[in-house]
């Protein structure tokens, strides 16, 4: 129910494998846009609420629950029925009737051996060929010892928890989508850094060759150079795959056919949330959680069948009525004098005296369920207490680092200055620049992923929270 995965673990192939255990992935071809290879965040959660497979399923789960309530609003409605019969006599039930003397002639006369006269029995068929009944039926409750509001509030809080099941479920794909989206631009941008670094590497051995043709630096000089340049390509390539492996998560999650080329659009900011923002809504975690809010409907629905079995130790009153139609005919003409009707009304009551005590045992099954659901809605409250307190102190943590981090790069990029200047004055050795250079390099490579920490920890929280898409706070 929870999201109980940590920030941390939300990185790289653990995306898919938590979407295939929610079941948040969208088929290939549910995408109902194609006009542009251009994915921006919102574009991608817009793709992913409208095709999801586990959203959709949620949805449907939630209709189904509208039905349920029309169903329980049915058992305090009369229930009308008409139930209709035809049918042909293949051979007519007969019987007997004995003693009667002959009713023909004296040659139909039939005589012992000592002439007396033997009395005949005569076969007496019953019935017609053809006959038809038609019942038309009524059935009201009148009191069935709080079974129908008790099944009415049940089929309501179903509905409810149901709605509260989408909810949760479009949350947890939010965040699935905004960490593979957070993930492509990581890579990305580290991409950029090492391309960049390449760059650097190149411009400085081929300054080195210059120099070492005008006799300005030593052979060792221009190795080293050469050496710096060679090793910034493997970097690059890693960089670059780690790029189209995140993309292709991203696809896959979105239903993209992996090789279709995409352009992921975004930038990798970070916008702080105010302390106080966090406080508040941090409060009233417990109130707006959809996880929590669905379980607190389904332990209320248990109170509701608690109900209903207690209910089954009671009689049930209905009022019923009947009318039917029947006729017998050879010919299927069915005359008015082989026709007729009758009706009935009345009420009836049915009282369990006895049973074997099936319906005790239902109830401490259904008092164990309510307490049972008690129990885990408990331990849910604390595990989303506690996933607050980890939320925030996890988004403390980022904004620590991405400070930290952001003040680090400022230190590289100055020492990086520096160094290049007092090399090209001669005051600086090639070892010195080549350090500051990779300085440089670290610096905002942990800078780049100091933001998508923040982000992942501020997209983790707002899940915790149940903060949803677009929602105004």
């Amino acid at each position: 129910m929870l999201d109980e995965k940590r920030t941390s673990l939300l990185r790289g192939g653990s995306f898919l494998r938590l979407a295939l255990a929610l079941g948040l992935l969208i088929p290939l071809g549910a995408r109902g846009e194609e006009a542009s290879s251009v994915y921006d965040l919102d574009r991608c959660l817009r793709i992913a609420r409208e095709a999801n497979r586990g959203l959709q399923t949620a949805r449907v789960e939630e209709e189904k629950a509208g039905f349920r309530v029309r169903e329980a609003w049915a058992g305090a409605l009369p229930q009308i029925g008409l139930e209709g019969r035809i049918g042909r006599n293949f051979k007519l039930p007969s019987f007997y009737f004995g003693g009667f003397p002959s009713l023909g002639g004296e040659e139909d006369t039939l005589n012992g051996e000592d002439g007396e006269e033997i009395p005949e029995n005569i076969r007496i068929e019953v019935g017609s060929r053809y006959d038809y009944t038609a019942t038309l039926s009524l059935t009201q409750p009148l009191w069935l010892a709080g079974k129908v509001g008790a099944a009415l509030q049940a089929a309501k809080l179903y509905s409810q928890s149901a709605r509260e099941d989408v909810e949760a479920t479009e949350q947890s794909l939010v965040l699935l989508v905004k960490s593979l989206f957070y993930r492509v631009l990581l890579a990305e941008a580290e991409a950029d850094v090492y391309r960049l670094a390449r760059d650097r590497a190149l411009h400085h051995r081929d300054a080195a060759s210059l120099r070492r043709e005008r006799g300005l630096a030593s052979e060792f000089e221009l190795l080293r150079a050469e050496v710096d340049a060679s090793e910034a390509d493997p970097w690059v390539i890693a960089a670059e795959n780690e790029a189209a492996r995140a993309r292709n998560d991203l696809k896959t999650a979105l239903g993209i056919d992996i090789r279709e080329p995409i352009e992921v659009r975004g930038a990798l900011e970070y916008a702080p949330i105010l302390p106080e923002k966090i406080r508040s809504r941090g409060d009233r975690a417990l109130e707006e959680s959809p996880d929590l809010a669905a379980l607190g409907l389904r332990a209320r629905l248990l109170e509701q069948n608690l109900r209903v079995v207690r209910a089954d130790r009671f009689p049930n009153f209905y009022v019923t009525g009947q009318y039917q139609f029947s006729g017998n005919s050879d010919d299927l003409g069915f005359s008015e004098e082989e026709r007729t009707s009758s009706s009935f009304g009345g009420v009836y009551a049915t009282f369990p005296l006895w049973t074997s005590g099936a319906t005790s045992s239902r109830i401490r099954q259904a008092e164990a369920e309510l307490r049972i659901a008690g129990i885990r809605l408990a331990e849910a409250e604390e595990e989303v207490r506690k996933a607050v307190v980890a939320a925030e102190l996890d988004i403390e943590s980022a904004e620590k680092r991405l400070e930290a981090s952001k003040k680090s790069l400022e230190y590289a990029e100055k020492a990086h200055a520096i160094a290049e200047t007092r090399y090209e004055s001669g005051l600086m050795s090639q070892i010195e620049l080549l350090d500051a250079r990779l300085a440089l390099t670290r610096s905002r490579v942990a800078h780049l992923r100091s933001i998508h920490d923040a982000l992942l920890a501020q997209a983790a929280w707002m899940r915790v929270v149940g903060i949803s898409w677009g929602e105004e706070w």
